[in-house]
């Protein structure tokens, strides 16, 4: 049966100090990416009927210099830097899925870190669908749209809605950053989700069968009442703020499986 394969990963936040900065997060996207490749194309050589690559992004693409912590002007790398690590990192991993000949679908979603906000916890300043992944993303398409890949390419980016439907071989799909469930807990998320899978089956005729999400900087699966949740392990170099506030580690990585209609 088809399946695509899913290359999901998220809170890059390029330019952050831990981790050895972007250097550290370029050795560790180079790494994932190496493994992630391998993955897929094992699968292909052993009979998976892989029909499409999708490249789902589950935000936070980079640190942003302000409006999240106190520190943050004064410890992370310039805009100029991270948003140029940020297009060039996007590019390089989506010329080299496109080497296995496949179409790629690339779905994108806001986040918090690509907010602009003029004060730390600030609501934003400018619009809603102003936000840097959205920017990076849009960055991406216009230098790969003048590229030979540019017709195997299908791009999902929002205007500014935060959460981003998408199928892939007949399963309806979703992609969220995750900063709009308020709370914590299991609870918060999934009724957070189980409203806006009503919101989409009542208004958008979509029913969402998988969700995958970031923002929490670790990898957790729940299945809410028919709704697979999948969220993607973080790629930045540690968080002290999940640290201090679970007591776990973020351990740097990135999701890759498939999906069908006959996957469970």
């Amino acid at each position: 049966a088809p399946v695509t394969y899913v290359h999901a990963q998220g809170d890059e936040q390029a330019g952050k100090s831990e981790g050895g900065g972007i250097a550290g997060l370029a050795e560790r996207e180079a790494a994932g990416l190496e493994r992630s490749l391998a993955y897929a194309q094992r699968l292909m050589k052993f009979g998976v009927n892989i029909e499409a690559i999708a490249d789902v992004a589950t935000g936070d693409k980079v640190e942003n210099i302000y409006g999240h912590y106190n520190s943050q002007g004064r410890t992370a790398d310039t805009m100029r830097n991270q948003n140029r690590y940020a297009v060039d990192s996007d590019v390089r991993r989506i010329k080299a899925f496109a080497e296995l000949g496949l179409p790629i679908i690339l779905p994108r979603t806001p986040s918090n870190h690509g907010e602009h906000r003029q004060a730390v916890g600030a609501s934003p300043f400018t619009s809603e669908s102003d936000n840097l992944d959205l920017q990076i993303a849009e960055s991406v398409q216009t230098v790969l749209n003048e590229s030979a890949i540019a017709g195997q390419l299908t791009w999902h980016i929002p205007h500014d809605e935060y959460l981003t439907p998408f199928v892939l071989s007949g399963v309806n799909c979703g992609v969220t950053h995750g900063h709009k469930i308020k709370g914590g807990g299991t609870n918060a998320v999934s009724t957070w989700v189980l409203k806006q899978r009503d919101y989409l089956s009542f208004h958008e005729d979509f029913k969402l069968r998988l969700l995958l999400m970031g923002h929490f900087h670790h990898y957790y699966a729940e299945e809410i009442s028919g709704t697979t949740v999948i969220m993607t392990p973080s790629l930045d170099g540690g968080s002290p703020w999940f640290k201090s506030s679970s007591g776990q580690k973020a351990t740097p990585g990135l999701l890759g499986m498939t999906v069908g209609l006959d996957t469970p």
